[in-house]
């Protein structure tokens, strides 16, 4: 199968597998298919899983955003907040 896509994104596709270690461009866009192909969250189990966050977070289980965010910028040598 071949398919014909403007200079523009042919230069955009090269770009990004190189910049993800495909090999080629076929393979990268073999994987956005496959990625695309999994199904997605429904409103109704978005919604549900929202709920019983805020549950968890009212039960006092589970930890503050801040305080995630920080431990993960610790380790990963990220400057946190964003704008320092």
């Amino acid at each position: 199968m071949s398919i014909t896509i403007s200079e523009p994104t042919l230069t955009l596709a090269q770009s990004r597998a190189t910049a993800s270690g495909f090999k080629s461009v076929s393979e990268y866009v073999e994987s956005l298919i496959q990625d695309d192909s999994f199904p997605q969250e429904s409103d109704e189990e978005f919604r549900i899983g929202l709920l019983r966050s805020i549950a968890d977070m009212k039960a006092g289980r589970g930890r503050p955003a801040e305080e995630v965010l920080d431990e993960l910028a610790r380790e990963f040598d990220i400057p946190w907040p964003p704008n320092q």
